[in-house]
């Protein structure tokens, strides 16, 4: 899939912030409106996981470091 004409850098650049995990400004914003706090900051806690592998993954793909 074609969308963008970014250099090889820049596409590295976005998939490797896609790989990221949820920002804490979720749990902010669940506590602050009182609704799925928990949700909230399980997801944070799954996606950090899951992002430890992907970003390493990407950066080995892409022969960083």
């Amino acid at each position: 899939l074609y969308v963008f004409d970014l250099g090889e850098r820049l596409t590295a650049a976005a998939e490797i912030l896609g790989a990221l995990p949820a920002g804490a400004l979720v749990y902010v914003i669940a506590q602050q409106y009182g609704i799925y706090v928990q949700r909230a900051s399980a997801s944070i806690v799954l996606t950090t996981a899951i992002s430890i592998a992907s970003v390493s993954g990407l950066l080995i793909l892409f022969g960083v470091g």
